[in-house]
């Protein structure tokens, strides 16, 4: 339970920069003071208090046997109107990892005006779990356009906002932004340096194709008039590769 315990903290702390940058309002509690025993009873309290979060995931998987699932929670943007995002972490251990996707989609559906998810698991998820991710529409009755779900494992969700590792992201353009700053700009987005969508740093802002990402970076160069470059970013698609070709 102790590593548990260290964990899930670094996991709060990460999903409140995760939630801040993305511009989600965050209900959860602070959690960083808290002791082991304090920290598992207000997790649980703060599930429990959710009925909308908890109904909906106790009604799928049934009783909740692994504290894990208390991180997950349902998160309403501050500006914009019906846009949430769900977050769901996933205990795989023990369990059939096709059924736990499954199991998530079927949760992630039952919430309204919600196209948004994060899915974190505790390890690497099976090709064929993969797939089900992509089979998101046929388990939704509801005809929506667009969903952007996020994949994680315990390792790869960590905080790019405020790592020393990881350019400063200024701002994420959507895609009619985007088309607007290269009208502007006089530019072509095939112009553009490339980021990959499945990308960690386009994940964690929940960037997808179409998108640019402005950063800011050190130069690396001992000026007082140049230390730091703005650079843009487009996000495109995973280039499509034929079986059995050499990367």
């Amino acid at each position: 339970m102790e590593d548990s315990y260290e964990i899930f903290q670094d996991h709060m702390k990460t999903l409140s920069s995760f939630l801040s940058v993305n511009g989600y309002e965050n209900t959860n509690p602070s959690y960083d003071d808290m002791e082991q025993e304090e920290f598992f009873d207000t997790l649980r309290d703060t599930f429990m208090n959710n009925r909308e979060l908890s109904t909906n995931i106790i009604d799928v998987i049934g009783e909740v046997k692994d504290y894990r699932f208390l991180l997950s929670g349902i998160f309403n943007h501050k500006t914009e109107p019906n846009k949430r995002i769900f977050v769901y972490f996933c205990s795989t251990i023990n369990s059939n990892m096709t059924s736990s996707v499954q199991e998530f989609l079927r949760i992630f559906c039952n919430f309204e005006n919600c196209k948004n998810a994060v899915f974190i698991t505790d390890r690497d998820l099976s090709s064929t779990a993969k797939k089900e991710l992509n089979n998101v529409e046929e388990s939704c009755t509801e005809a929506r356009t667009m969903y952007n779900i996020r994949l994680f494992t315990d390792k790869t969700f960590v905080d790019l906002a405020n790592s020393i590792y990881v350019p400063k992201v200024i701002k994420v353009y959507n895609k009619q932004e985007a088309e607007q700053f290269c009208r502007e700009n006089r530019v072509k987005e095939s112009k553009l340096l490339r980021i990959i969508v499945d990308d960690a740093l386009c994940a964690f802002y929940m960037a997808s194709v179409g998108n640019i990402i402005e950063l800011e970076r050190d130069t690396g160069i001992e000026s007082n008039i140049l230390k730091t470059q703005r650079v843009f970013r487009y996000v495109a698609n995973i280039p499509y590769q034929r079986k059995g070709a050499k990367r």
